[in-house]
């Protein structure tokens, strides 16, 4: 139901697909890891939000991507290189905040929500 949605809703907007997966498709998969990282952040876990964030990325990039090729070729048309550079940009800058202490602070959570919105306002047309 979402993907079909997001495609009508980029269709009446006329924005591409591409689009709409990066953002609204995105966002939504990634709800789930949200409510979990923040109620493991309120109870103090911060491990368990840190972990699920990454894991739940690198389990998508490698997993997720890998199966989806084996059933279908995947094609990049309408992928930009800058998008893959924030792909690759963020997992850096995420490195440099975390430190030697692997600690992220409301700075640097802020840093990264500023970085997020930023990427999302280049997609508009």
């Amino acid at each position: 139901m979402l993907v079909k949605g997001a495609i009508t809703f980029a269709k009446y907007f006329g924005l591409s697909e591409v689009v709409i997966g990066l953002t609204i498709i995105a966002v939504g998969t990634s709800l789930p890891e949200l409510a979990t990282s923040a109620i493991a952040a309120k109870k103090g876990e911060s491990d368990v939000a840190l972990g699920n964030a990454i894991g739940s990325n690198v389990l998508n990039i490698l997993a997720v991507l890998g199966i989806t090729a084996l059933i279908q070729p995947i094609s990049l048309e309408g992928v930009r290189t800058l998008d893959l550079g924030v792909l690759l940009g963020s997992a850096i800058l995420l490195n440099v905040l975390l430190g030697r202490n692997f600690i992220l602070d409301r700075l640097e959570g802020s840093i990264l929500i500023i970085g997020y919105l930023i990427y999302v306002y280049t997609l508009i047309p």
